[in-house]
């Protein structure tokens, strides 16, 4: 069944009314510790700190899966080059600071500080990567 969001899908999971669901830790950690969820696998190639029970999906048989959960700011295509490089300059410095860092790690991120080129080019590679698994798996959203 598809979903308006995360939040929607981790309520309905928590709830009884789905199986399973994707999640990203942050999220779904609090939920498990109180026995809300079970987390039967974790979609990184090395088992968690966090959860250093839970296999991870390579080792429950899905051989190189691995899956991350990215947030990025984006900005329209046609935003000029020097205001793109003085916004990804702010957010970069931003996200170096303590009180970001220690917010990021209670909700276990970790800040990966790419530029703007290397973010683009992780997002068509992630596209592709995905896309190529709809197509192989013959996905279709259901209207």
């Amino acid at each position: 069944m598809p979903y308006r969001g995360a939040a929607p899908a981790v309520n309905d999971l928590a709830g009884g009314h789905i199986d399973l669901a994707f999640s990203d830790l942050g999220t779904i950690l609090p939920l498990h510790q109180i026995g809300k969820v079970a987390i039967i696998a974790v979609a990184t190639l090395k088992r968690l700190p966090q959860l250093p029970a839970v296999p991870t999906i390579d080792e429950s048989g899905v051989k190189a899966f691995s899956s991350t959960t990215f947030f990025s700011l984006m900005a329209p295509p046609r935003t000029p080059a020097d205001i793109r490089a003085r916004l990804n300059t702010a957010i970069v410095a931003a996200m170096r600071t303590p009180e970001v860092q220690a917010k990021l790690q209670t909700i276990f991120v970790e800040a990966s500080n790419l530029g703007t080129q290397e973010m683009g080019e992780f997002v068509k590679a992630e596209a592709k990567l995905w896309g190529d698994v709809i197509r192989a798996a013959d996905i279709t959203v259901e209207q």
